[in-house]
């Protein structure tokens, strides 16, 4: 049987309650009540009980992380972006303030609850949770009947109407890929990622690369491929290599990373046949051959300011509406344009 609070105290011949505030670092005792009670936990192997803890302090030391639906199954163990967002949220989260992650992904898609249901609302409240991550666009009327407990929304355009978002700037981001391919000599980019309807932040991308070729007094070319992963990169090169494009931003560097891989596919050399840019800064950016460019943002950064900006939440502070995270650019060989 686990040893508990009052066993420490029998142990140590001390009350219940300074065992337990000398376990929850309130030392208001002598320096050698402090030790024995140390010791004691230690050498019962003492670990604390959370569902005890979580009745009498009202706190559960978890926070949820929720995804729209699209963001489950295969896409969680594909997706680079969403590894490295995971990994900054779980460690800053364990460091800060001791608390667990719990994923959900909500939306219509495979069963999944519709957002902004019942089933979201059940969920935070019966597990008493102490904050809430979003990643996406969620709106007032979606959050409706969740808890009053502190939020904070990754990549979210709607204005939540409470809590703290942590974007970039995706259309200067966009702006600033689809400029360069024009300064290094490229004539016709084009624009390539799925439908926008429904992601604001590849909307944004849009726009950004509409800025580009309209100030250059260049028409639009969009390609839209099947899906944004690697595959539909690579399915959708031969019709890029049939357009009239001499260049293409990609949304994002796994679907880069496959056009680059379908282009060469086909016998075509980058950047001498066709040019390209991504978007991210991923690890296999720089791996692959030609290294790709890309526009940098800090993934790990962004999860951990999140992480950040909860905890400090949870901890009464006020924030400002949002923290908008710096892009670089990150020239490589496939947009460096070899004149003839």
């Amino acid at each position: 049987m686990r040893a508990t609070i009052l066993d420490i105290a029998r142990e140590t011949g001390v009350s219940r309650t300074t065992v337990s505030n000398i376990l929850n670092g309130k030392f208001k005792c002598s320096l050698e009540t402090k030790e024995r009670v140390l010791q004691a936990s230690h050498r019962l192997d003492y670990r604390p009980n959370l569902a005890a803890k979580t009745l009498v302090g009202q706190r559960s030391e978890m926070v949820g992380l929720v995804f729209p639906s699209y963001v489950d199954g295969q896409l969680l163990s594909q997706s680079p972006f969403y590894n490295i967002l995971i990994n900054a949220l779980s460690s800053q989260f364990s460091e800060i303030s001791h608390c667990d992650l719990l994923l959900k992904a909500v939306g219509p898609a495979r069963g999944a609850p519709a957002r902004g249901s019942p089933a979201l609302r059940d969920w935070v409240l019966s597990r008493n949770l102490d904050g809430l991550i979003f990643v996406g666009d969620w709106g007032p009327e979606e959050l409706k009947g969740l808890p009053e407990i502190p939020c904070v929304f990754i990549d979210n355009y709607l204005s939540p109407g409470r809590g703290h978002r942590v974007n970039i700037d995706d259309q200067g981001g966009a702006r600033m890929a689809s400029a360069h391919l024009l300064a290094k000599g490229f004539k016709r980019p084009a624009f390539c990622c799925t439908s926008v309807q429904g992601s604001a932040v590849n909307a944004a991308r849009l726009w950004g690369y509409m800025d580009a070729v309209s100030a250059a007094g260049i028409k639009p070319l969009l390609l839209e491929p099947d899906s944004l992963s690697f595959e539909g990169g690579r399915r959708v090169a031969k019709a890029l290599a049939q357009s009239p494009a001499d260049s293409v931003f990609a949304v994002n560097d796994i679907l880069a990373l496959g056009i680059l891989r379908g282009l060469l596919d086909l016998g075509l050399n980058l950047p001498q046949d066709m040019g390209l840019i991504g978007f991210d800064d991923l690890d296999g950016a720089a791996q692959c051959q030609p290294p790709l460019s890309t526009i940098n943002q800090d993934i790990f950064g962004k999860g951990a300011i999140a992480a950040q900006s909860l905890c400090r939440l949870m901890a009464g502070e006020e924030l400002p509406p949002q923290s908008i995270l710096p892009l670089r650019l990150r020239e490589r060989m496939s947009s460096q344009k070899i004149q003839a």
